[in-house]
């Protein structure tokens, strides 16, 4: 599983998350049996670099991930213009009352389509 834009790898995060038993990092210990572990890798153990690259690639991970909420904060608050409270007033009435009017359109509609229907039924 990957996600494009942050380049985020699962398999690279569950190597550093999760505590390597005794043996050493094993698919085992990752991916049990029962979910078909080797759809994902080899049934090999990881080695120390192996290990050593995925810490690594966490941490690359985590500090994209904190760029991007830092980024995504700053622009929140400095270029994300925000309506005032009475323009935001004056929109949410005017999205009110279109809804009213397109609902009464609608009840017309069927009201006078019932009522066609029922003639074209009694004849």
């Amino acid at each position: 599983l990957q996600n494009r834009r942050l380049q985020v790898r699962v398999l690279s995060l569950l190597l550093v998350l999760r505590r390597p038993p005794r043996g050493g990092l094993s698919v085992e210990s990752l991916f049990p049996a029962s979910l078909g572990n080797e759809f994902f890798i080899s049934h090999k153990s990881f080695s120390p670099d192996a290990k050593l690259r995925a810490e690594k690639t966490a941490k690359l991970i985590m500090d994209k991930i904190k760029l991007y909420v830092r980024e995504s904060y700053n622009e929140l608050l400095h270029k994300v213009t925000w309506p005032t409270w009475p323009n935001l007033q004056k929109t949410a009435v005017s999205v009110i009352v279109a809804s009213v009017v397109i609902s009464l359109v609608v009840f017309l509609m069927d009201v006078v389509s019932k009522q066609v229907l029922s003639l074209i039924y009694d004849l």
